[in-house]
């Protein structure tokens, strides 16, 4: 905002990275990488940041809070406000795009996310989480792929970010993004893989000027990173 000194503001620092073309070349002579996109023909993956408006009464109170004895604590706590005060713009989001798309893929990392979306569109939705058996996380993928009345996918990224197709969606959001940006790419690619015939979509969202921010951020840092130690 024009005019605005935004208060400067203290997180986990992970911007770290130098002489990464030296880094780049002592790696060619040692390294051989074919991307996704080299060998396999699928359609295009785009990706883009959704800005949320939402109460932040409880978070400006944990930010105001002192970090000094308890950086890591401060720290979780503010994901945590952050993460309450997303659910019902998240909730108002994903039903936004259920209105254009016939299905959406969604990734939380905490549970009280993820309740409170399968707790809101039930009927409609599957769960895929830790702490389900094989069979039922089977059933759950099975009935998203087949089920025209299966609308919504909801998924916990360390448990649903690997190892299935969902490319019955073209459409994914990430209700809260992993500090990884390889969890990110693993995730979104369940419906970015073999058998899919359309964009895909992937939407990040954000509450902006939070640690909700900052993450999104800093994934796309470790992934720049990454990409120029690589000559991506």
């Amino acid at each position: 905002m024009g005019g605005v000194n935004k208060p400067k503001r203290s997180f986990w620092d992970f911007s770290g990275a130098s002489n990464l073309s030296a880094l780049a070349h002592e790696l060619k002579p040692i390294r051989l990488r074919r991307t996704k996109e080299q060998v396999m023909d699928l359609p295009a993956k785009m990706s883009q940041v959704v800005y949320l408006s939402c109460d932040r009464k409880e978070y400006n109170r944990v930010e105001r809070a002192s970090a000094v004895d308890n950086p890591l604590m401060h720290n979780t706590e503010l994901i945590m406000a952050s993460m309450r005060a997303k659910i019902k713009p998240t909730i108002e989001y994903i039903g936004n795009i259920l209105e254009q798309a016939d299905k959406l893929i969604v990734f939380c990392t905490h549970n009280d996310m993820i309740d409170a979306l399968a707790e809101k569109y039930t009927g409609i939705s599957v769960l895929f989480r830790g702490g389900m058996d094989a069979r039922a996380k089977d059933d759950a993928v099975s009935r998203f792929q087949i089920d025209p009345e299966c609308k919504l996918f909801l998924g916990n990224v360390q448990a649903a970010g690997v190892g299935i197709t969902l490319t019955a969606a073209s459409h994914v959001v990430f209700a809260e993004t992993p500090w990884s940006p390889a969890d990110v790419d693993q995730a979104a690619d369940r419906a970015h893989r073999i058998g899919q015939t359309e964009v895909v979509n992937v939407y990040h969202l954000c509450v902006p000027d939070t640690i909700d921010e900052h993450i999104v951020e800093t994934v796309a840092a470790k992934r720049e990173v990454f990409n120029a130690a690589m000559c991506v």
